[in-house]
């Protein structure tokens, strides 16, 4: 490890260009796969299989209340989620009205209390908050609130659904008073029942005749599926791009590093061992445009998320480090390559002459 940073306080411009290629493709491709990721993450809930919930729009400009008995029939035998958009302080959040009467169907990961089955089915004036919106708590009487439309809810526990991390959860009845007069176009639905096919819930809720261009399967959605084939194309073009830079970058980097190796050769040193010393220090360099590649990402994510810039919650997840770590690792050996050549065939007598 001396050695390696020896030589890089030897090569420092080289280096620093070398690391900058590194940090700035990696950080491209992690973006793109976390974003990705929580385009995903938008519309499902962990630890549900797909089999067992559906998830739609029905562009329909009949009020909500339209709906709302059908609506409570159906939260009997699933766990309903309807989902629209509000305004809390200027700041764009999203609000879920929660029905269910069998608390085993699904029970949200949450600290403190989830509804159980009474409240969730009465007017009550309590919440569950995701935790981007705990600077919206407020303390009265040691209990928190948060104010929806100048009434205070009390807050009953926290979410650790990424789903719900930019949301406030109420019991169903509770989510009729605010919204029933909105459009049902303006609400996202999720139901989630393992008992239940897309078509017997679409039943219940009497919109079976509905015409199929109003409706939208938002789990089978083509739009979703092109913008993920446009983000991986994207994803594609960025490596290419990266793996050119970095090629150049080595390029550069083992050009200033010619008396070096020609020295090193000089006194007996093979090409398998130059080839090592170059493997070796360019994993190195790798492995520090990954962690500040992290770093940035976190960053860019924690911005996105305060500033409520998409309608999504953008997450760093781990599989999406192993991908991006794994994906810049054979990146920058790949690229590599070329130089080991270079560097193999440096010939001692002519760079020593020449110098």
């Amino acid at each position: 490890m001396r050695n390696i940073l020896k030589s890089f306080k030897n090569h420092k411009r080289a280096t620093i260009f070398l690391t900058l290629g590194l940090w700035i493709g990696t950080s491209l491709l992690t973006f793109t796969l976390s974003y990705i990721n929580s385009l995903e993450s938008k519309s499902k809930i962990s630890g549900v299989k797909d089999k067992d919930y559906s998830t739609f729009k029905w562009a329909n400009n009949a009020k909500l209340a339209y709906l709302e008995k059908n609506i409570l029939v159906l939260s009997r035998d699933s766990y309903i989620d309807l989902r629209t958009s509000i305004y809390i302080d200027e700041n764009r959040c999203d609000i879920h009205g929660i029905g269910f009467y069998d608390e085993k169907i699904y029970t949200p990961n949450t600290s403190g209390k989830f509804f159980s089955k009474d409240p969730i089915n009465e007017d009550t004036n309590v919440a569950i908050i995701g935790k981007n919106l705990s600077n919206k708590i407020y303390k009265e009487n040691n209990k928190s609130f948060i104010t929806i439309n100048n009434t205070p809810y009390e807050v009953i526990g926290v979410s650790k659904e990424s789903y719900y991390l930019n949301s406030i959860l109420l019991p169903m009845k509770s989510f009729f008073n605010i919204t029933k007069n909105d459009p049902i176009m303006d609400f996202s639905w999720m139901v989630i029942s393992p008992s239940l096919s897309l078509s017997t819930i679409k039943s219940t809720l009497g919109i079976s005749n509905s015409p199929k261009e109003l409706f939208i399967d938002l789990k089978n959605n083509d739009v979703y599926d092109l913008n993920t084939v446009f983000l991986m194309f994207t994803s594609i073009i960025t490596l290419l791009v990266a793996s050119i830079n970095i090629v150049n970058f080595i390029s550069i980097w083992i050009e200033e590093r010619k008396k070096e190796i020609a020295i090193r050769k000089a006194v007996g040193g093979t090409n398998l061992l130059i080839r090592r010393m170059i493997f070796t220090e360019i994993v190195v360099l790798n492995l520090i445009a990954l962690s500040l590649s992290f770093l940035t990402i976190t960053i860019i994510n924690s911005v996105i998320n305060k500033l409520m810039i998409l309608d999504f919650y953008m997450i760093l997840s781990f599989k999406t480090i192993i991908i991006s770590a794994l994906a810049s690792i054979l990146l920058s050996i790949i690229t590599a390559l070329p130089s080991y050549k270079k560097a193999t065939n440096i010939q001692p007598s002519i760079i020593l002459k020449e110098e």
